[in-house]
């Protein structure tokens, strides 16, 4: 090891003086005060990776960085939008034009205005959108991070948009339920308008976390429940661990990893794959499954439709495992079990699913190196952060450790946040 490579740390910043921020750069950007300032958060996902649009549960929980929205609406049918993170100007664009594929359309600078337009566009499509509106958006969460900054954009937009629509008795954001449907809008809105296959784990992440807690999501029936660790009292932590090599969901690897699932599911009869699964899995139950797959399909434990199934079912078990952990009487194992659950979980996505690269390998093992209990990379994979559960006395010195080991391996220097369950989506002025 070098011994002189200092870990660069990301801090979520002021949030009084990003909101200022924000509402300063939209009135100078349009001539006058916006009506409000709405922010959501990114995400990490604890354990649950792939599994979202297979019908499984996840465990996401929203973090301290977010992204801000100030906006207005306007009554001319013109999307107007301003980032301070772009260095391009401002974006107009009539909510009119808005069709399925128009990133694809957009010049590269403007690309990203199709995460926010899309949100208004899938609104107005169930009655519940504006008409048009002024955006100026800043941000916190690392691009490219797989912390879902795109979903935390989309939802500031989508709680912006329900807040401005013609004047309703209750809006959206003010609900459980609703909030599953402005989630639902935001999905809607990457899908069709950027085209990118997100499954939904990041919008509920950011509209539907409770500060404090892990989110249980299940993406089968919809429904979803809180599960407080109590990390921070046992003196564990999460530390994120930014490669900086940059997440893309739009290069078609995401895609093609679903539409396998999708395959494998009407191959085994089922409408998704969670389907072919009993309500509490078990390891017994994952190999059952694994069984029944080969029977059918004719194929070899090694072909790549198999392991991609096999990460699916046994990643699920693994959820339940985790939920299991922390729902049952404490034990002073559970730390260590977790930590070998992560691990196990990192081992599938690189050799089942095939989305890890030598970034996030490097960051996993660096981790265990330094102390962690377990770590993982997290999101869609072929880039973005890894996360690692550590005693808290330890993080700063593995996060030295994995910036050494970085350097060492001639790789671009990686970034850290500590992840710390924080407050879904929201209006801050």
């Amino acid at each position: 090891m070098s011994g002189d490579t200092a870990a660069q740390w990301m801090e979520p910043g002021d949030e009084t003086q990003i909101v200022d921020r924000v509402v300063q750069e939209f009135t100078a950007q349009f001539g006058y005060a916006p009506a409000g300032v709405w922010s959501a958060p990114g995400r990490v996902n604890l354990i649950g990776e792939h599994i979202d649009y297979n019908g499984g549960a996840c465990m996401p929980f929203a973090i301290p960085e977010r992204t801000w929205v100030a906006a207005a609406a306007r009554p001319d049918g013109m999307l107007r939008g301003v980032s301070l993170q772009e260095s391009h100007g401002d974006v107009e664009l009539p909510l009119a034009q808005v069709q399925p594929g128009l990133t694809a359309r957009l010049p590269e600078s403007q690309t990203w205005f199709g995460y926010v337009a899309g949100v208004p566009w899938a609104l107005a499509d169930t009655g519940e959108g504006i008409t048009g509106a002024d955006f100026a958006i800043d941000s916190t969460v690392p691009i490219g991070a797989g912390l879902s900054s795109s979903a935390a954009l989309s939802c500031a937009v989508a709680l912006a948009s329900d807040a401005l629509a013609d004047a309703r008795w209750e809006r959206l954001g003010d609900t459980a339920e609703g909030r599953i449907r402005l989630a639902e809008a935001c999905v809607r809105s990457e899908n069709e308008i950027v085209r990118a296959s997100t499954g939904g784990l990041d919008q509920a992440a950011s509209l539907r976390s409770q500060e404090g807690a892990v989110l249980v999501c299940d993406f089968r029936s919809g429904e979803s429940f809180t599960v407080d660790m109590g990390l921070e009292a046992a003196g564990y932590g999460i530390l994120v661990i930014d490669t900086q090599t940059t997440h893309q969901l739009l290069d078609g690897q995401y895609a093609s990893r679903r539409q396998a699932c999708e395959t494998a599911a009407e191959r085994l009869g089922v409408q998704v794959l969670r389907d072919a699964l009993p309500e509490r899995v078990t390891p017994a139950d994952v190999d059952e499954a694994m069984g029944d797959w080969y029977r059918r399909s004719g194929e070899s434990a090694d072909s790549e439709t198999s392991r991609r199934l096999h990460h699916v079912f046994s990643e699920m078990e693994r959820v339940q495992a985790v939920i299991d952990l922390f729902e049952g009487t404490p034990d002073a194992d559970r730390w260590q079990r977790l930590g070998t659950i992560l691990d196990a979980s990192h081992a599938s996505l690189r050799d089942d699913y095939e989305v890890s690269c030598p970034e996030l390998d490097t960051a996993v093992d660096a981790a265990r190196s330094a102390g962690a209990l377990g770590a993982r990379m997290v999101g869609g994979g072929f880039g973005g952060s890894a996360i690692a559960l550590l005693p808290e006395p330890l993080m700063a010195t593995a996060a030295t450790r994995i910036a050494e080991a970085f350097a060492e391996a001639g790789f671009a220097e990686p970034r850290f946040l500590r992840a710390v369950p924080s407050q879904p989506g929201r209006r801050d002025r």
